[in-house]
């Protein structure tokens, strides 16, 4: 089943409009009709925090739209990003500046692990393919991080501040 399908089929289940998870994500509805009717949508025209997004709306974890297994991963973003600079490293002439994967540009990404969050599912498993990660595990540990800096920011919204909140701060690695 194509994930275009899965989406349509968990919206439903949850007994939600198209117009009703567009609007709690921050899409036009044109936009959600079209994840829904259209095999490449949902992978190329929108970023993962908008997929995570959509996830928590539907209560479900990211690899069930794709009809991936459940699966633990030994992944963390902290791993992808040092692989992806690793590897980035090895293919590109040391005197160039060039960030670039699969044609992905990647310059934020090395600036920060975080701006991960904004890729495309296409993206993403263009770049996990290039590093040998399993795309829907490394899918899933993106997920688990974008959820708790999600969490710091709404904590650092009331008030509040944690080493969680440090944490997810938009930072630049060392």
């Amino acid at each position: 089943m194509q994930p275009n399908e899965q989406l349509k089929i968990l919206r439903v289940q949850k007994g939600l409009s198209e117009h009703d998870v567009a609007r709690k994500i921050g899409l036009p509805s044109a936009s959600y009709y079209d994840l829904e009717a259209y095999s490449d949508e949902l992978a190329m025209t929108v970023s993962l925090s908008e997929l995570f997004k959509l996830c928590e709306v539907l209560q479900v974890h990211s690899r069930e739209i794709f009809g991936a297994p459940a699966e633990e991963s030994a992944y963390t973003l902290a791993g992808l990003h040092k692989d992806v600079r690793e590897k980035l490293q090895s293919t590109v002439a040391s005197e160039s500046t060039e960030c670039s994967l699969q044609n992905w540009d990647l310059t934020d990404f090395m600036q920060d692990q975080q701006a991960a969050f904004e890729w495309n599912v296409d993206c993403l498993k263009d770049v996990a393919l290039a590093v040998g990660y399993d795309w829907i595990l490394a899918l899933e540990v993106i997920f688990e991080e974008w959820k708790t800096c999600e969490a710091a920011k709404a904590l650092r919204s009331l008030g509040g501040t944690d080493k969680v909140a440090q944490h997810c701060s938009r930072r630049r690695p060392a």
